[in-house]
């Protein structure tokens, strides 16, 4: 729920309610067969939070939702209560959903994340502003433009390291890539790589630039 879902898809859909109409055709087909659950990222602040750098990159420390059978309608209701805002904590985000499997271990079942993003990993403070890759434009990794230039850093390997340790226990990760993220298609492309759930042709996340591409793309990851 990132500030750049509130941008538009292709088509000229905003990518937020596309993401929500998609998930409302794809999630109600399989909720009595599979536990769905949910975790947003970044965390929405209280009304008069100050807005710093660690602040909006916060995460809830347990899941919005824990994943249940028959959890479709609580999903949709968590989601078109919130609203798209700040920046991208993937990797924080990938660890709070993992170490739920690992506290709760289905042995019967299947264990997988479905990651949607519109856009490159960032948050990671211990990132160097002045030489990291940027996750946006090279002003906003600018400590001298921007008080919140250490959390825009690309945190790519912090992130395809989590999903790595994940999958070696068994949690296989899907990338869904909204637009907005082919300018990193490489990154998502590992992402999804070492999720263990890679499309076997080019790009190897899931591409979903229109509306419709987003229904079929989540349909076909369900």
């Amino acid at each position: 729920r990132s500030g750049s879902m509130a941008e538009n898809t292709l088509d000229g859909v905003r990518k937020w309610p596309a993401l929500l109409a998609a998930l409302d055709r794809a999630l109600p087909r399989i909720e009595r067969n599979v536990s769905l659950g949910l975790v947003t990222f970044p965390q929405e602040l209280a009304p008069g939070a100050p807005r710093t750098p660690s602040s909006v990159c916060a995460l809830r420390s347990s899941l919005d939702l824990e994943p249940r059978l028959g959890a479709a309608s609580a999903i949709m209701a968590r989601l078109r209560a919130s609203l798209p805002n700040g920046p991208t904590p993937t990797a924080g985000a990938e660890e709070v959903a993992g170490r739920w499997f690992v506290n709760e271990p289905d042995r019967d079942g299947g264990r997988y994340l479905i990651l949607a993003t519109d856009g490159a990993p960032n948050c990671n403070t211990a990132l160097e502003p002045t030489s990291c890759r940027c996750s946006g434009g090279a002003a906003m990794c600018d400590p001298m433009m921007n008080s919140f230039a250490p959390i825009n850093c690309l945190d790519d390997e912090r992130t395809t390291s989590t999903i790595r340790l994940f999958r070696q226990q068994e949690i296989f990760t899907y990338v869904l890539g909204l637009n907005g993220a082919e300018a990193y298609a490489s990154v998502l492309d590992s992402m999804a790589v070492e999720g263990g759930r890679a499309r076997a042709g080019s790009p190897r996340f899931y591409p979903a630039n229109t509306a419709d591409e987003l229904v079929r793309e989540l349909t076909a990851i369900t």
